[in-house]
């Protein structure tokens, strides 16, 4: 007699699941703490013909996450990703998403000789090694709320356009754009590189228009055949900002540029136009070699010359009426030459006054004895030296119910 005993607790059997290695011999698929499938090596999707979908709640690779000879989508979208080696997409023919909602990369990310569409959209990309963009006949997106790389960005040798649009992009390395025969636009609400920004050697016009641009190395623009705008909101750059080899225009025009090294412009075929509001340079400004004009038109300008500090400031066919004042709170606590330039731009005859003050109250300002109610007639201009000692000096006028037009410069010396 035969008899079959079966055990109904289910925690009690010990069946296992086996796959075959490499060399032949079967072992066992293991569970970590939480229940997720371990992967020791490298995890590898290629030569594909239809649709891959890898959506785990969590997924971690020691080794790497490669996928190459695809011709259907393939789609990575875990609520996390983490891999210690490298991510690499590459050979690919349609459309290939890595939309984690955190992707975290000890090695690199590689986008290489693909001929579709390729995002990297995730909520959260922080690499440790490079992120590498190249030899890309379609459009390539990152497009991360957040990105950080503790190497470097490269986009080279693309045919399309490619879009880095994170909302903030973190490099302790470099930025390089470099053999691009499309438009490339580095757009993040915030980037930060503390080594260098280099534009080189790019056919199709580049734009770098952060909110914000800070830069610990050096800016460099230069070999480029189309324009390359750099329109930050504001760049500060503790290195050189230098423009060079370039032949077609040039914009720098961040609201506020800040460089404490140098800012260099030389061998320019075309025109170059440094149009911020206001520029501020620690080291040196050298225009050279350039057949075109160059342009430098600041609201105000602060540039250290053989020991001596120049400052400009310019107010340009400003309409005037009623009572009021210029160059209020002007510090000239410092200064050892400073003057006033005026010019009437109307038919209005002005009525200008010099005031200085040891303090910024407004009823603390007097008039200069050598220059009350001075008035300008039409298309007149006047010459101001402000020779009297004080903390503080303005430019009042008294119109009336008049309204003239104004262009004035002030120029100081310390």
């Amino acid at each position: 007699m035969n008899n079959l005993v079966f055990n109904t607790k289910a925690e009690e059997l010990k069946t296992s699941i086996y796959a075959q290695a490499p060399d032949l011999s079967t072992k066992p698929l293991q569970l970590d703490a939480n229940d997720n499938l371990l992967v020791a090596g490298d995890f590898t999707i290629s030569e594909i013909t239809n649709p891959v979908t890898i959506a785990n709640a969590s997924l971690t690779v020691a080794g790497t996450v490669t996928v190459s000879e695809v011709t259907n989508p393939v789609t990575i979208a875990n609520a996390s990703l983490t891999v210690a080696g490298t991510v690499t997409v590459s050979e690919v023919t349609n459309p290939v998403t890595i939309a984690n909602a955190s992707l975290t990369v000890a090695g690199t990310v590689t986008v290489s000789e693909v001929t579709n569409p390729v995002t990297i959209a995730n909520a959260s990309l922080t690499v440790a090694g490079t992120v590498t963009v190249s030899e890309v006949t379609n459009p390539v997106t990152i497009a991360n709320a957040s990105l950080t790389v503790a190497g470097t960005v490269t986009v080279s040798e693309v045919t399309n356009p490619v879009t880095i649009a994170n909302a903030s992009l973190t490099v302790a390395g470099t930025v390089t754009v470099s053999e691009v025969t499309n438009p490339v636009t580095i757009a993040n609400a915030s980037l930060t590189v503390a080594g260098t920004v280099t534009v080189s050697e790019v056919t199709n016009p580049v734009t770098i228009a952060n909110a914000s641009l800070t830069v610990a190395g050096t800016v460099t623009v230069s070999e480029v055949t189309n324009p390359v705008t750099i329109a930050n909101a504001s760049l500060t750059v503790a290195g050189t900002v230098t423009v060079s080899e370039v032949t077609n225009p040039v914009t720098i025009a961040n609201a506020s540029l800040t460089v404490a090294g140098t800012v260099t412009v030389s061998e320019v075929t075309n025109p170059v136009t440094i149009a911020n509001a206001s520029l501020t340079v620690a080291g040196t400004v050298t225009v050279s070699e350039v057949t075109n004009p160059v342009t430098i038109a600041n609201a105000s300008l602060t540039v250290s010359v053989g020991g001596y500090l120049f400052t400009s400031d310019l107010v340009a066919d400003n309409p005037i009426t009623g009572t009021g004042v210029l160059f209020n709170n002007t510090d000239i606590s410092q200064v050892k030459t400073a003057s006033l330039l005026l010019y009437n731009q109307g038919a209005v005859p002005l009525t200008l006054s010099l005031q200085i003050s040891p303090t910024t109250t407004d009823g603390d300002y007097i008039d200069d004895p050598s220059y009350t109610n001075v008035v300008l007639e039409a298309n007149e201009k006047k010459y101001m030296a402000i020779s009297s000692f004080a903390h503080y000096v303005r430019l009042q006028y008294l119109m009336g119910g008049s309204t003239g037009t104004i262009t004035a410069y002030y120029n100081a010396q310390t």
